[in-house]
């Protein structure tokens, strides 16, 4: 699959859209992105995981941890230039 394609499918949910609001602000596990968005562990993995397949988003480990962020903060501004605020 074209990874444009792959964007445009993440970005087409709106729970996907406001986690990446949440991870513009700060690096965080899963269990903390599931508790901010009053969502299971096991469904927020699978928007991050969608999210970071399409490159959205990145994974690290510390220590046993995953934590994940953004991986560029001019999505973000894109996001908003094509008014798409969450």
């Amino acid at each position: 699959m074209d990874n444009r394609v792959r964007i445009f499918k993440a970005l087409a949910n709106q729970r996907r859209l406001v986690i990446l609001k949440i991870l513009s602000k700060e690096k965080l596990t899963g269990v903390s992105v599931a508790e901010r968005i009053k969502l299971s562990p096991k469904s927020t993995s699978k928007h991050l995981i969608k999210l970071e397949e399409a490159g959205l988003v990145k994974r690290e480990y510390l220590s046993r941890y995953a934590f994940y962020s953004i991986v560029s903060k001019k999505l973000l501004k894109d996001l908003d230039r094509f008014s798409l605020s969450v």
